[in-house]
């Protein structure tokens, strides 16, 4: 379109303001920036770095990786498995201390191998030290927390040396690593190697004479054996099996009244550590027999609220769980050791515990089940601490408190055996249950802040859930010199 003549001037005289306009608007910023005084900060901010790595994690993750190269159960319970080369120097390392006992088997130490155990788990502690001297405030729970791992697995290395008490889960796990076995060569080695730990177990009974219960627990550990057994190529394994069977013997018949030969003192000692604990055993066997008559009200009166079938479906399926032999993981923020599976010795009270957390409020028969689970874990913990505290027969600490649940005879026989022989998971199963009871009461409101804290010593899950200490009043300070701080003489 063409614009008028008459048109022009004006049309002229606003282009050249447009001009002017945009060559100020350009000229402006450089104008400012040039008479600007200098600026500390660039135009373009860098990125702000990411935080440092606590000073924790590289020293726990390496002692975890050493810890799971020393038993294969570790390893499965910590999720870590060392590098090709980690165990070549482990192997060197067995070699060279002269260990008799055995060497590198699969991705792990034999567990058999206690003398290298115990060296290898000091070496671990050793190197932690060394790496964490000088860890953060915020960092020493963590830290007191990869402490007590040691502190337990210590003690089991030393306890397991007792094969008539330990030669069960030990077998258990030699063959889980055996069956594992890829390559004629590899198959062969397995073979040989299990068959000589099975004659060692067996070796330990014929020369001992094991209790009747612990001979009773053994053979029982053995059907997991066999059954893995069952499908492999292992022949002088089977062979080695059936004579630790005929060693073992059918010892049917448990005699309840019969007060083994244990030294009492040592063998709560060795609970405590397992467990975590610290409780003295005047004050465990007190707290458990406290928690037992709570968790019985508890129980009694979820049961009240339902009718005479649902109370009855309740207890058997409480009586069945009793049975139940799983892992129990709660993991927690900003912890790697509350994270990880609970150990064997809390991992029954970890299972009750989550059991009442996660009962659904409206559903009764839900919170009644968890109450009597939670009850029986306490009675069962409160016979064997009287067993081993107070040398008391196993038929008069079965009387101080009866099961609610219903399980099958079996169960019973087990729940009584375990009493008698395995007082780390049974004591440390009631300890855990004993954590939701607060004085008179209990209540889901502490089962969940335990499982929302994570796995750990029962001391330590104790100390989480106690109250805060109240600041001291104002106006109120201690003594000092004999006189009151803060008066003039």
């Amino acid at each position: 379109m063409r614009l008028p003549v008459a048109h022009l001037p004006s049309v002229v005289r606003r282009l050249r303001q447009l001009r002017s306009s945009a060559l100020t608007a350009l000229a402006l910023p450089v104008l400012v920036a040039a008479c600007s005084p200098p600026s500390a900060v660039p135009a373009t901010a860098p990125s702000r770095p990411a935080p440092a790595a606590p000073a924790l994690a590289g020293p726990e993750e390496r002692f975890l990786v050493r810890l799971a190269a020393l038993d294969p159960r570790l390893a499965r319970r910590l999720g870590r498995s060392p590098t090709p080369g980690e165990l070549a120097d482990l192997a060197a390392r067995v070699g060279v201390d002269g260990a008799r006992e055995g060497g590198v088997v699969g991705a792990t130490l034999d567990p058999f191998a206690f003398d290298a155990r115990a060296r290898e788990l000091s070496r671990a502690l050793a190197e932690l030290d060394a790496g964490t001297a000088h860890v953060a405030p915020g960092e020493r729970a963590e830290l007191a927390l990869v402490r007590a791992l040691y502190a337990a697995e210590a003690t089991r290395a030393r306890r397991e040396r007792d094969l008539t008490v330990s030669g069960g889960d030990l077998l258990v796990a030699a063959a889980q690593v055996a069956t594992d076995a890829i390559g004629d060569d590899a198959v062969a080695a397995s073979d040989a190697w299990l068959a000589e730990r099975l004659g060692d177990v067996a070796e330990a009974v014929t020369s001992r004479r094991p209790s009747v219960p612990h001979r009773r627990e053994l053979a029982d550990a053995l059907d997991p054996v066999e059954r893995a057994l069952a499908g492999a190529r292992l022949p002088r394994a089977l062979a080695a099996l059936v004579g630790l069977r005929e060693a073992v013997g059918e010892a049917k018949i448990m005699n309840d009244g019969a007060i083994l030969p244990v030294a009492a003192e040592a063998r709560l000692d060795d609970v405590r550590a397992l467990v975590g604990e610290t409780l003295t055993d005047a004050d465990l066997v007190a707290a458990l027999a406290a928690a037992e008559r709570v968790l019985a009200l508890e129980a009694n009166a979820a049961l009240a609220k339902l009718s005479d079938r649902d109370a009855d479906r309740a207890r058997l399926a409480a009586g069945m769980r009793l049975a139940v032999r799983a892992p129990c993981k709660n993991p927690s923020t900003g912890s790697v050791m509350r994270s990880l599976p609970a150990p064997r010795e809390r991992e029954a009270g970890c299972l009750a515990v989550r059991a009442l957390a996660g009962a659904r409020r409206d559903v009764g028969s839900e919170s009644a089940e968890a109450w009597v689970l939670l009850h029986d874990r306490a009675a069962v913990a409160l016979w064997s601490a009287a067993f081993h505290a107070e040398h008391v027969t196993l038929d008069a600490a079965r009387g101080r408190a009866r099961l609610m649940g219903l399980p099958e005879e079996s169960t019973k026989s087990a729940l009584l055996r375990a009493a008698a022989v395995r007082p780390g998971e049974a004591i440390g199963a009631g300890l855990m249950v004993a954590l939701v009871v607060d004085g008179p009461d209990a209540s889901a409101e502490r089962a969940r802040a335990v499982v929302a804290f994570g796995d750990a010593g029962t001391a330590t899950l104790r100390a989480h859930l106690a109250p805060p200490t109240p600041p001291e009043p104002p106006g109120r300070r201690q003594p000092v010199n004999g006189r009151q701080a803060g008066l003039r003489r």
